[in-house]
């Protein structure tokens, strides 16, 4: 079970034709045949465009360390780590920042960013706006706890009711909210998964501290 939120555009351009008029009746003139060598204009630049301060990040922000049991991921303020025998996934495609699966393809760490930063300030109308979105299908999703994430606190929710279980950590991290999604065939795994989850570091001036709160 895994979630993705897509938001796309589309940009049109216009062309402008124009024409010009000959007048018939005036009277015929002497020419003289001049020969004109036009210069070919120098094709023009393409610029840069400006790279948005405000955008995701994707995947070739990260830098990977491989470590004695993990790899280790950093981009910036934000610090993450998976265990060793998983590897990523999408290739820095699509909508999704990264996802680390294992070899059989039943567990895997993912993280998407759902929009900008204030999103996740409470934990149980989090859980709730998910499970209103349908977009869970037969599961659903509950609100656990917060924990810390380095200098930030993080939602944890817990969702169940799928071919398997997940975890969801949500955060905000330089003005855009996160989410970390472990998904695993069991409890057992997932708990396992969420060991190394818990050593993901944040450090955002902009980071917003979630309640723990919780809606019925």
């Amino acid at each position: 079970m895994r979630v993705t939120k897509i938001i796309g555009g589309v940009s049109i351009g216009l062309l402008a034709l124009t024409g010009c008029a000959v007048d018939k009746d005036a009277a015929p003139v002497e020419t003289t045949t001049v020969q004109i060598t036009e210069e070919a204009p120098e094709p023009a630049e393409e610029e840069t465009p400006a790279e948005d301060p405000d955008r995701a990040l994707i995947l070739s922000d990260f830098t990977a360390t491989t470590g004695e049991n993990s790899i280790m991921l950093e981009a910036g303020g934000l610090y993450l780590e998976v265990p060793l025998g998983y590897s990523e996934t999408t290739g820095g495609e699509g909508h999704v920042i990264f996802r680390y699966a294992d070899d059989a393809g039943e567990a895997s760490f993912v993280l998407t960013s759902p929009g900008v930063s204030g999103l996740i300030a409470d934990g149980g109308q989090y859980a709730k706006a998910l499970n209103d979105s349908g977009n869970l299908g037969a599961a659903s999703a509950t609100f656990v706890t917060t924990v810390e994430f380095g200098s930030v606190k993080a939602i944890q929710l817990s969702v169940s009711g799928g071919s398997g279980v997940s975890t969801i950590y949500a955060f905000d991290y330089d003005g855009r909210a996160y989410e970390l999604t472990l998904n695993a065939p069991d409890s057992a795994r997932l708990q396992e998964m969420q060991a190394w989850a818990l050593e993901t570091r944040v450090s955002s001036p902009q980071a917003a501290e979630p309640t723990d709160e919780a809606t019925e």
